[in-house]
This record gives C-alpha cells, structure tokens and sequence, in this order.
C-alpha cells in the first residue's frame, strides 16, 4: 500500500498534524510518510514529547519506523496491527504527557491498554490535566469510548516529573454522533485550585480570588478543589474554571511558577471565562479540535457550534487526507463562529 504522504508544515506547523498522523495511521492501518516536521518552529523536527508519541504509536501497532531520532523532520509510520498491550515511558522533560497520548487515542478505542507515562502534565501550550479528565474524556467517554485516567503527580514547566496512567477497553459498539447548538442552563462552575513545593495558601489564594470574583458576577453553584501535590520534584500552581452547562462545557486554565500573584492569576482566568460565558460559543473550541477525529468514526452525523480555529481547519484537512470519504462542512454563523457539520463513516474495525 503506498505511504499517504503529509506535509506536516500546514496551518501553524507544529507537533499536532504529526500525533494525529500516527493516530489515523495507527487505526485505519495506513503507513504515512510525513515531513517537514514542526517545521515553523525555532528547534523543527522530533523533540521528547514527540519521539514518545512516535514510540507509543510504533508499541501498540507493532510499525515499522523510519526517522524516529531526536531532531528527525521526516517520519515513515507503518502500522501492523493493533495489540493490548501494558507501557511505561519517560518524555524525560516537561513535555505533555496529554500531547503525548494523542497518538494512541484513536487505536486505543480498539486495544486494551495500559500507559504509565512520565513528564509535564500542566505545562504552557498543551491540555491540562484538569481538562482532559474533566472536559475530553468525559465528552469521548459518553459518545462510547472507555477511557480511564488517574492523576498520580503533577510536573509542571520546566522540570515536568508528573506521572498519569490512561487506561484504554475494547469498545463493540459503534461511536454515537452528537448534536450541541444551544448550551443550556448553567448548572455549575468547578474550580481546580493546585500547587506543588508551594505553600498551600498559594492554591487557596488562587479558589478564593477566582470565588470571589467571579460569583460577584454570575448565579451559580461553586464546586471547588484544592490540591496541593506531594511531588517535590517538581514546582507550580495552576487553576482550572469549567463551567458545566446542560448541554456543553466551557473551560479556562492558567499556570504560574514561584513568585508570580496567585491574585493577578485567578483574576485573568476568571476575567477568561466570563469573556467565554459572554461569548457566542456554545461548544469549547478546544475539545471540538479534539472531538472531531472520534465524530468522524461515529455511527451518524453530528453537529457542533464553536469558534472556527486555525488547529479546527488544520485538523479537518489532515482527516480527509487519510479518511477521503470524510464529509465535514462548516456553516459559518457569525465573525468567528459556525456549525461544523461532521457525516460519521460508522466505523468498526475489521
């Protein structure tokens, strides 16, 4: 079968195009050659974080690789088969274990799968840990996926050193499509206060300001949490906002490191979502960017209102290279936002 060719440079020409490569390799059985690697980076090429992701993707479809070296800007991936299997690896930084994980996501709906994985787990740039517990899987799990995930310890920039575990069970249903035009009623905000080799007045500082400020503003339930990680091997705070509706979710993060206003913190987030709650978006734009791949599989056509976002476009792009019977329309509603239409292939693995 001849190699689909990707050009990994499109759009913003990071690391996404490359995990969600492997990712469709890895479930339709299709080798991909991709290059020109993050190529619109200051340090192009493979880093850590992305050599995992190659790694893990190679592990559970038994492929054959070639490029697979630090700094490596062309990659051929071709996936054998997919097989339960039980990991351990190191990013050895502070790269996103999430990021990481994109790569197996979508043959993992088809493998009994055990990932221990080490490295930053909220970091600048990538899915916090909050979000992807809270926000993706519970979205995937409830289209049919059967994803579970514990956060062992926290790593924060730069020294990484968190530890989560994802583990993945055969699914022997076809995905469900949904529809969310409309959010609801809001039922509550959660608030996701952390912090590790700081002080705990640092995570209670950053609930009580976000608290404060923002139900001065808005009528809703307050559900809080206030962590404060054991992990002495590595050191920062962050805080999580999601806003629960009937029918969507919406959610903020920041991060900060010793010395920074856990005050000034709690307020930009806060001052975030209430910008996102006035907002005419109904669907977070960055679970869609993630959601589209599993909406793609389903057994139906499923529609979604979101911002319209540069990853957005790169991602239906690179889906209809490897799926090219994908339907995915985008009715733009207003400015920045539409309805992305997505006509599932009811897939089921052979």
């Amino acid at each position: 079968m001849e190699a689909i060719r990707i050009d990994a440079s499109y759009g913003s020409g990071g690391g996404q195009i490359l995990r969600n490569s492997l990712a469709l390799s890895s479930l339709l059985r299709k080798p991909v050659r991709i290059y020109n690697i993050r190529a619109k980076r200051p340090k192009p090429g493979l880093r850590r974080q992305h050599l995992t992701a190659v790694k893990l993707a190679k592990t559970i479809t038994n492929a054959k690789v070639n490029g697979m070296f630090l700094n490596s800007r062309t990659l051929y991936f071709e996936p054998r088969r997919i097989e339960d299997c039980s990991i351990a690896a190191n990013i050895g930084s502070a790269g996103s274990v999430f990021l990481a994980l994109q790569s197996v996501m979508l043959p993992a709906l088809f493998a009994n799968l055990q990932i221990k994985l080490f490295g930053g787990t909220d970091v600048p740039f990538a899915t916090p840990s909050a979000f992807f517990s809270d926000v993706f899987l519970r979205e995937v799990n409830s289209i049919g996926a059967r994803f579970e995930f514990e956060l062992v310890k926290r790593g924060y920039y730069p020294k990484g050193n968190g530890l989560v575990k994802f583990n993945s069970k055969k699914i022997n249903r076809k995905l469900k499509p949904i529809e969310v035009l409309e959010r609801g009623s809001l039922q509550y905000i959660k608030c996701v206060a952390h912090c590790a080799s700081l002080p705990k007045e640092i995570a209670d500082t950053l609930a009580r300001t976000a608290k404060n400020y923002l139900l001065r503003k808005i009528d809703t339930d307050w559900h809080q949490e206030v962590v404060v990680d054991p992990n002495k091997e590595t050191s920062g705070m962050g805080l999580d906002l999601i806003a629960f509706f009937e029918h969507s979710v919406l959610a903020v993060n920041v991060l900060g490191r010793k010395g920074n206003n856990a005050e000034q913190l709690a307020i930009k987030a806060a001052k975030q979502l209430i910008a996102k709650l006035n907002s005419e978006i109904v669907y977070d734009e960055h679970l869609a960017d993630q959601i589209l791949y599993f909406l793609v599989l389903a057994n139906g056509t499923s529609r979604i209102q979101t911002r319209i976002t540069k990853h957005i476009l790169s991602n239906i792009w690179l889906i209809k290279k490897f799926i090219t019977e994908a339907e995915i329309e985008i009715n733009k509603i207003d400015g920045e936002f539409g309805i992305i239409e997505i006509k599932g292939i009811s897939f089921k693995q052979s």
